[in-house]
């Protein structure tokens, strides 16, 4: 007996020994962070900085629009750990609980979100999401081929513009200026109204070269297109890389967006993903993001380092009148199926 008393206290002993050391060595491997986010929309050195500061892993994936984001986390759940969608995607999600609440204790950067980007309609108290940053949609127009001709969508399908325009892909901005030039809202359901927007549409489509995936930055910089839909920070670094292009906001206005930070319900490292976040949001960090990226910041702690050529462009801070212009892209539930099928037409 006492021979196999001996016997179970050493398969004990040597049990949870390697119970300690699995566990210590799960404790102390190196974490992994899944990010999935625009292409182009980040700092230079962001990830490989955070992954410096906390010897985390970051694998950065790209989206081309918010419909994707949507459509990746449901297909891969488990997979990521922070994504960053826009405003009425913010709206989606939360309503079908697929963003948890984040844990603000200990994020003291939180602090640096300026109060107009608070309170928003998506998302009031701030406690599902975190902006990173905003913009607008308009025309990237090259003057050197295209002069004192205000751009619209019915200008752009006259013959002399034949293979000369690149758009987004991106069915709801798209759709949502072509929308606001014929009067209507910009998020109708009305199919009368989806129908001539995209009769109108229609008629640009054989002058289109390209609808980008990403972005037509290199088409417009290159100049193998002269006029182009796009995101305005886009558009400035076009204008960085070819003085000759150019911002145009119709007169009837545009779209704006609000870019979010979101920690998926299922995300698997959601305390990494609570780090990255206040890492982001390093007033620092947030300021040489922009400085990259060039879109607007919502990180008022950050503006003082923003460089001042981007500080008083009016490409990522507009005047008050352009602002007064623009107007959001909101959810409008199962009435998607109009325009994904009017997107679907065009694109054929």
């Amino acid at each position: 007996m006492k021979k196999l008393l001996l016997v179970l206290l050493a398969f004990c002993v040597i049990g949870a020994g390697y119970f300690a050391l699995s566990r210590n060595a799960a404790d102390t491997g190196p974490e992994e962070l899944t990010v999935l986010s625009w292409d182009d929309y980040i700092g230079l050195s962001t990830i490989s900085d955070f992954e410096k500061e906390t010897g985390a892993t970051v694998t950065y994936e790209v989206i081309k629009s918010n419909e994707e984001a949507l459509a990746r986390v449901k297909s891969n759940p488990g997979v990521y750990d922070v994504i960053v969608v826009s405003d009425y995607m913010v709206d989606i999600i939360k309503a079908e609980d697929g963003a948890m609440m984040i844990d603000k204790k200990g994020m003291e950067n939180l602090e640096n979100i300026g109060d107009a980007f608070r309170g928003t309609y998506f998302d009031k108290n701030m406690e599902y999401s975190v902006p990173y940053a905003f913009g607008t949609t308009g025309f990237a127009v090259n003057t050197q081929y295209i002069k004192d001709t205000p751009i619209s969508w019915k200008e752009l399908s006259k013959p002399e513009y034949k293979g000369k325009i690149a758009m987004i892909d991106d069915m709801r901005y798209v759709l949502g200026s072509v929308l606001m030039e014929l009067g209507f809202d910009p998020n109708s359901t009305d199919a009368q109204e989806i129908a001539a927007a995209v009769n109108l549409l229609k008629s640009v489509m054989p002058n289109v070269a390209k609808i980008t995936e990403s972005s037509p930055i290199d088409l417009m910089v290159n100049e193998n297109v002269w006029v182009s839909y796009a995101w305005s920070g886009d558009i400035l670094q076009m204008h960085t890389q070819n003085a000759d292009i150019e911002y145009k906001i119709p007169d009837y206005g545009s779209l704006t967006f609000l870019d979010n930070m979101l920690i998926p319900a299922d995300a698997p490292h959601r305390e990494l993903a609570r780090r990255y976040i206040d890492f982001i949001l390093r007033p620092d960090v947030s300021a040489a993001i922009t400085d990259e990226i060039q879109y607007g910041n919502p990180n008022t702690a950050a503006w003082p380092m923003i460089s001042e050529e981007i500080r008083e462009s009016p490409m990522v801070f507009p005047a008050a009148e352009t602002i007064a212009k623009l107007q959001y892209i909101k959810d409008i539930g199962d009435d998607i199926a109009l325009y994904e099928e009017a997107w679907e037409s065009i694109k054929q």
